[in-house]
């Protein structure tokens, strides 16, 4: 029990570490900021004895949690069509829940913790093409489904439409950095099913 209750104080500790590093600097976060939310000092440090380990704890929580679509469940009979929807709504859904804590640009905060952990985040490098690679074989494996099953054409190369596909979402995400709400998920879901319209599989023959 006792264990389970230090679990769960760290978890609160590092998703309000989360919310800090979120919507400010590395270097305007303090242990005050955690004081604020309801933690003495005392039981901060004892779970974290520096700001640069609650910092590495932030990190590994939010891509852990981040919209992904780790998050979504792939069945032997799901389709890529159904996949992008299930996606996006992920994304959706993600936006709340964070706007519901004070963050209104999921996206923002992405880019400003990624940007921080470049120099504070130990092989940040590292960690960051582990999850790149990671998101492009879940489309990968989709894809392949997709091809197996004659949703989409055949002819296309999987591991090149899995980039592409990925690297949309990628490009939505960073030109919504500005933007006061995030990333526009209706046109998203409107580009990615543009692509799912270019690769569908069609029974008609080209003429050129």
């Amino acid at each position: 029990m006792l264990k389970s209750n230090a679990k769960i104080t760290r978890e609160k500790i590092v998703f309000t570490a989360f919310i800090q590093f979120s919507l400010k600097p590395y270097e305007k976060v303090t242990y005050d900021d955690f004081v604020e939310t309801g933690f003495s000092r005392g039981t901060i440090l004892h779970h974290f004895k520096t700001k640069k380990a609650i910092f590495n704890a932030v990190i590994e929580f939010s891509f852990s949690t981040r919209t992904s679509i780790l998050n979504i469940p792939v069945g032997e009979n799901d389709c890529l069509k159904n996949f992008i929807f299930d996606f996006v709504k992920s994304c959706q859904e993600a936006q709340k829940k964070m706007a519901s804590y004070g963050i209104l640009n999921i996206n923002r905060s992405v880019l400003n913790l990624e940007n921080q952990a470049f120099y504070h985040y130990d092989n940040f490098e590292i960690l960051s093409k582990q999850n790149q690679q990671t998101e492009i074989k879940v489309w990968h494996q989709v894809i392949n489904k997709a091809i197996a099953s004659n949703e989409i054409n055949a002819a296309i190369d999987p591991e090149l439409m899995a980039t592409i596909f990925y690297q949309t979402y990628l490009g939505h995400s960073y030109k919504a950095v500005s933007d006061k709400y995030g990333c526009d998920v209706d046109i998203l879901r409107k580009d990615l099913m543009g692509l799912y319209e270019i690769v569908k599989y069609t029974n008609q023959v080209s003429t050129n």
